[in-house]
């Protein structure tokens, strides 16, 4: 036998309109009973549209996280991640994601350009989590940022040497 209960006043009188019922108030000792008044028996499609009805509502819908923590900032690195791991055929329960978002936030510092740095190192090594960045690495990316302004300065000064 399954059991279904509707669990807020908006279901109930989604039901009661369903079976063409009133909705009626009782009290047993101090806990309050909402009933459905009939004046005829529930027929099979009236109950199974119900049964349809409860079950639709009461299920989690699939994949949906409370994004509403994620400051605006941090919300490129945040989809980002999630992108990613739903690639990877992983997702979050509410409790991971806030975990993963705290953790997030406290190795970039709140600051969203290290987190979209925090993200993006992990994706490139394939991890399940996300990590800190190294000082091995953040001295890999300084150093490719001095050498893209070097060549790009070498650039400008061939450039000017050649028009003159």
């Amino acid at each position: 036998m399954t059991q279904l209960q509707a669990t807020t006043e908006e279901q109930l009188r989604h039901i009661a309109e369903i079976l063409g019922a009133d909705l009626q108030d009782w009290h047993i000792g101090a806990y309050p009973i909402r009933t459905l008044q009939m004046e005829e028996p529930v027929s099979f499609d009236a109950m199974a549209a119900i049964i349809d009805y409860l079950r639709s509502e009461n299920k989690p819908k699939k994949g949906a996280l409370d994004l509403s923590l994620v400051s605006e900032e941090m919300k490129d690195a945040v989809e980002t991640w999630l992108a990613y791991k739903r690639e990877k055929g992983q997702t979050y329960k509410p409790m991971g994601f806030k975990t993963f978002y705290k953790r997030l936030c406290e190795l970039s510092g709140n600051n969203p350009h290290i987190a979209m740095q925090i993200v993006e190192n992990s994706m490139q090594n394939n991890y399940a989590g996300i990590f800190p960045i190294s000082n091995n690495h953040q001295a890999q990316t300084n150093g490719r940022e001095e050498r893209a302004k070097d060549a790009a300065d070498l650039v400008s000064r061939l450039l000017a040497e050649n028009d003159a």
